[in-house]
């Protein structure tokens, strides 16, 4: 159904930065705008009642692919890497993956037997665990043996602490009674899994699918509806974190910047970022991610696609490298590699950088790959937020909690990476709910005396 009114919005926005900018770039600004209404649209089209998948991935693909171009087009964005007649390719190739990805919902919903939107699920009748007395033995050794693990090694503790997050959070919300004690106790879970990305794994992506599960819990379980509010001021609370992440890492490894305070060294950061837009751009990886995305398309020839090596990585995880030295890198990898002979983006460095989940479709079979990859995940995530509607189970419910950030965190990609870490997170809830279904097969149990 196409919204009325996000026409008029869009037509609007597009009048009035003719007729208040001098130098605006038509083309690309009408391009952008258009980009924009499909994925606005399909946000609003959403009729589930939580934080589906999908609400998730349009937002992602709104900060990736609308972002950069129209403030590029009404000049608040320079730059001298590429042309105006490179970022309309780059934006016809974000057309094909967003109409992909429509198209992809769409046969979903055409041959899926029709979803009842107003259904709510009673979480109290739940299954799986934390249904038996056992079960809070099992997660307390849980916890203390993930706190333990993750203090111990670096490399897993953004996995544990993010499934963590996800079983305390739920089985609190589900056995907690009394609701300022619940909210409580909710708040001090989400305190301590923030805090242990800061101090432990110092990962801007690991903070933002800590507030993407918390966010997406717990209005599933308070069976509230989702308000764009919810959605700001999280991702405002986030991009604070983000900012906090990045300065703490900066002050740390560069000794130049003469500053002994966190808040001089933020003045410092800010400033060379040229203010708040360039802050968001760097920071934010939209700048670099869509600098990359238009290198891409613009030097990529039929001899230079990836033909898949990369999307069918996790397959191949169990292989080590020294084992086989060629195995497949990441596009994160492989796009630093590339630029690193002529120079790497403008808008930003580091030894892994975002190409968009465009780039990486396109990388890998052009503008075919955009459309079909599309069309592949819209299909995907119809059918995820629709098992999501019906879920009646803690466990199934804790599994798509740790899987739902990867629907926003693969537009910084790499999609493969991604797609690897989520996958060592659901690990440890596999572990946890097979203990659950040995103990209750066996009927162990602890006594009430």
């Amino acid at each position: 159904m196409i919204r009325l009114n996000l026409v008029t919005l869009h037509i609007f926005f597009f009048l009035c930065t003719i007729f208040f900018f001098e130098k605006v770039d038509h083309t690309n600004l009408a391009l952008s705008l258009l980009i924009s209404f499909l994925i606005l649209n399909e946000y609003f089209n959403d009729k589930f009642y939580f934080l589906t998948a999908n609400k998730i991935f349009l937002i992602g693909g709104y900060y990736y692919l609308v972002i950069f171009p129209v403030f590029y087009s009404i000049g608040f964005i320079k730059a001298e890497t590429f042309v105006s007649s490179d970022l309309t390719l780059a934006c016809v190739v974000s057309l094909f993956s967003i109409t992909g990805y429509i198209i992809g919902r769409n046969i979903y919903l055409s041959y899926s037997p029709n979803i009842n939107y107003n259904y709510r699920n009673n979480i109290y009748d739940f299954q799986g665990f934390g249904k038996r007395k056992i079960d809070s033995f099992v997660l307390t050794i849980f916890f203390i043996i993930s706190t333990i693990l993750m203090l111990l090694s670096n490399s897993i503790a953004p996995f544990l602490n993010l499934s963590l997050l996800v079983i305390l959070f739920s089985y609190t919300y589900l056995t907690v009674k009394n609701q300022k004690l619940k909210n409580l106790l909710l708040l001090a879970i989400f305190a301590y899994s923030a805090f242990i990305t800061l101090s432990i794994s110092g990962s801007r992506v690991d903070l933002i699918k800590i507030f993407i599960s918390s966010l997406f819990l717990y209005l599933f379980l308070s069976k509230k509806r989702i308000k764009i509010t919810y959605v700001l001021f999280f991702l405002s609370i986030g991009f604070i974190g983000v900012i906090y992440i990045t300065v703490m890492r900066t002050w740390s490894l560069e000794a130049d910047l003469g500053v002994d305070n966190i808040f001089g060294a933020f003045t410092v950061i800010f400033n060379r970022n040229n203010g708040l837009l360039g802050l968001v751009l760097a920071l934010g990886d939209i700048g670099i991610a869509y600098d990359n995305l238009i290198y891409l398309i613009r030097e990529l020839n039929l001899s230079g696609l990836l033909m898949g090596s990369t999307l069918i990585r996790p397959l191949l995880i169990l292989i080590p490298r020294s084992l086989w030295a060629s195995k497949p890198l990441d596009t994160q990898t492989l796009i630093v590699e590339k630029r690193l002979g002529e120079g790497l983006s403008e808008f930003g460095g580091g030894t892994s950088q975002s190409v968009t989940l465009s780039g990486d479709f396109f990388w890998n079979f052009s503008y075919f790959g955009a459309f079909m990859g599309f069309l592949f995940f819209g299909f995907l995530i119809m059918f995820f937020d629709k098992k999501t509607h019906y879920c009646n189970s803690l466990s199934s419910l804790i599994l798509i909690g740790v899987s739902i950030p990867f629907f926003f965190v693969v537009w910084r990609g790499a999609f493969s990476s991604q797609l690897i870490y989520t996958l060592f997170s659901i690990m440890p809830l596999l572990g946890l709910i097979l203990i659950h279904k040995i103990f209750k097969e066996f009927k162990i149990s602890i006594n009430k005396n």
